[in-house]
């Protein structure tokens, strides 16, 4: 399952397709893609590979620093809140939820498939940059909670609980 959001500078969808595509090639699973625009998905990618179009309401973003190489980079909007209602809205027994720009080169990731665990989310992680500092993204907030949020299976219903309950510590990191 993808999430995309577009917003004036970055077409979320059109990643989230390329994204579908290679999952398909790779895994051989089917695909959703969360959207608040399905009318620009039909109407820009009309023999898209998603299985299933699971839409949403609008929600408004936060601002996100977004950048261009190592020198420029600007503000644009960045809708990312309706992501942990992933399992609750999730048409499968087992999802695998990744990012609209997290390109799948392999199979590896059916081994994650094959395993019986309620919630599984990788822990390193590193940037191609090569000079982007990676520490704002080893946890979700000043909590202790390290996880990322390129990559996660789980469960429908308990998933989203397990989900839920990581990102709602309130215990600040010393």
């Amino acid at each position: 399952m993808i999430f995309a959001h577009n917003n004036v500078a970055i077409d979320y969808t059109r990643l989230a397709v390329f994204a579908a595509q290679r999952i398909k090639k790779f895994l051989n699973i089917p695909v959703s893609i969360v959207t608040d625009n399905a009318e620009w998905l039909e109407k820009s990618y009309p023999n898209h590979p998603f299985d299933k179009v699971i839409k949403i309401l609008s929600e408004s973003g936060s601002q996100k620093l977004f950048y261009d190489g190592s020198i420029a980079s600007k503000k644009l909007e960045w809708k990312n809140s309706t992501r942990y209602r992933a399992y609750d809205i999730s048409p499968y027994d087992r999802t695998l939820v990744i990012d609209s720009d997290f390109i799948i080169n392999s199979n590896t990731l059916k081994i994650a498939l094959e395993r019986d665990t309620p919630f599984q989310i990788y822990k390193r992680s590193f940037s191609l940059t090569g000079w982007k500092d990676t520490k704002p993204y080893e946890r979700v907030n000043q909590y202790r909670v390290t996880i990322s949020s390129h990559l996660s299976m789980g469960r429908s219903a308990p998933g989203g609980l397990v989900f839920s309950v990581c990102c709602n510590f309130n215990e600040p990191v010393p």
